[in-house]
């Protein structure tokens, strides 16, 4: 899913889009510790609804690049399906769990 995460990124480059997916990248990923959308908006000088807009598009070309990589391991499209949303669900419970582990080293 790194890979997955760094193609998205390089493309963003290609765009110029550099500082705008470093800054909403966390979101990305549901990191429970990502900025809001507000405070990201400011620092991006975006409106609130353009951060929500741009986080939409990156999550739906990272589905589509992550299950381009499934598709090249698999056998047909029902297992690219599968693959996909249980690689979905580790990727929000590892955010949810590092996020977990930085409240407990806090305390």
């Amino acid at each position: 899913m790194e890979q997955v995460l760094n193609r998205l990124r390089a493309e963003q480059v290609a765009l110029g889009k550099e500082k705008q997916f470093e800054q909403l990248r966390d979101c990305l990923m549901g990191d429970p510790d990502a900025p809001c959308h507000a405070d990201l908006a400011a620092q991006l000088g975006m409106s609130t609804d353009a951060v929500k807009m741009a986080v939409c598009r990156l999550r739906q070309r990272y589905r589509e690049l992550l299950r381009g990589e499934i598709a090249q391991t698999v056998n047909s499209p029902a297992e690219v399906e599968e693959k996909s949303d249980i690689c979905s669900w580790c990727w929000r419970t590892e955010a949810g769990l590092s996020s977990r582990r930085r409240e407990l080293a806090l305390t």
